[in-house]
């Protein structure tokens, strides 16, 4: 997964409680990291694509 989407996902996870502890609920991160490169996250997928980060690389045999 792209650093950018990486770093979003955390941020989303970790603004989650406190946001609803406010009595509102997250709707979208979205992380800019230069003019090329940015993503969007939102609330409702979050736990998706956290659980994809998850899932175990593949893993190249060395030659």
């Amino acid at each position: 997964m792209p650093t950018a989407e990486n770093i979003a996902v955390r941020i989303g996870q970790l603004l989650r409680s406190p946001v609803r502890e406010l009595g509102s609920e997250l709707h979208k991160i979205k992380l800019i990291e230069s003019p090329n490169n940015s993503c969007e996250i939102y609330g409702a997928d979050l736990e998706e694509v956290a659980a994809q980060r998850q899932q175990p690389e593949a893993i190249l045999a060395k030659v």
